[in-house]
């Protein structure tokens, strides 16, 4: 069974199961087949799913941290999206809207890798989700692709999230982080975290 990076966490009193995965699909697919797969096993298994193209995401915990702000938006009834997957969809992409949200980091033609998210409160539905997911689009389970691993990856995150050389550069001789690399992943993180605290 191809894994899932499972994270529990309570917001208010309830407790949420939160499962992020990357994966490579074998054989090419529209990105609407591909959006229609994600939504069918959603309403199959009842639970949250969100993908969008792994290009665009720094680690594994930048879904997760996307997707804690956005159950948090709907615990206390700030969320900008009618549904938690858009909600989700729109602090990955560290956007305001959702139609810009979707420009960033939705899946197109070109996309080559997928990342996802899924959200419940039961693990094994999660699992079995995920599963049916990478049997209908005849995907592998592929979580190397959450991770920054080239430089043209580093300047398409760059350009996705207006980060400017002298950003990384001057997180980058901080303390608290200690490559360039890393640098971006927590600008990204600050930007999703900005999106939290604006109206």
């Amino acid at each position: 069974m191809a894994p899932l990076f499972l994270n529990e966490v309570i917001i208010g009193s309830t407790s949420h199961q939160i499962g992020v995965f990357g994966c490579t699909p074998l054989q090419s697919q529209t990105s609407q087949n591909l959006v229609d797969i994600a939504q069918r096993v959603a309403t199959a298994h009842n639970v949250t799913f969100q993908v969008v193209d792994a290009n665009y995401i720094v680690s594994s915990n930048h879904l997760l941290f996307a997707a804690i702000h956005a159950l948090t938006t709907f615990h206390h009834g700030t969320q900008r999206a009618t549904t938690l997957a858009m909600e989700i969809l729109r602090f990955t992409a560290a956007q305001r809207q959702i139609s810009q949200a979707l420009k960033i980091i939705g899946i197109t033609k070109s996309t080559q890798h997928l990342a996802g998210v899924l959200v419940d409160q039961t693990p094994s539905l999660l699992q079995a989700g995920y599963q049916e997911f990478l049997k209908q689009t005849n995907s592998k389970d592929n979580s190397t692709v959450l991770s920054i691993k080239s430089k043209d990856k580093e300047q398409v995150i760059k350009d996705a999230f207006q980060l400017t050389n002298q950003e990384v550069k001057a997180i980058s001789h901080s303390n608290r982080v200690t490559d360039r690399r890393s640098a971006l992943e927590k600008l990204v993180y600050d930007r999703c975290a900005l999106l939290a605290i604006s109206r």
